[in-house]
C-alpha cells in the first residue's frame, strides 16, 4: 500500500507521530467558553495539546 492509498487520517498519524503522541478521534472537548468542539484527532505535545479537523477529499 502506498501513501496515495491511505486516507487523510492515516497520513497525519503518520507525520505527527513521528514527534508526538496522536489520538484518533473522534475527541470532545469542552472550551473556556463553554461551547463544545468534536476533533477528528488530537495531538500531544509535552506543553499542549492540539484538535484536528481532518476532512478527506477525492484525490486523483
Amino acid at each position: 500500500m502506498t501513501f496515495t492509498d491511505k486516507s487523510l487520517t492515516d497520513l497525519a498519524k503518520i507525520v505527527f507521530s513521528e514527534k508526538y503522541e496522536f489520538v484518533k478521534g473522534p475527541v470532545q472537548f469542552k472550551g473556556k467558553s463553554g461551547k463544545s468542539w468534536s476533533f477528528d484527532a488530537v495531538i500531544k505535545s509535552k506543553l499542549n495539546t492540539f484538535g484536528v479537523f481532518i476532512r478527506d477529499w477525492k484525490r486523483e
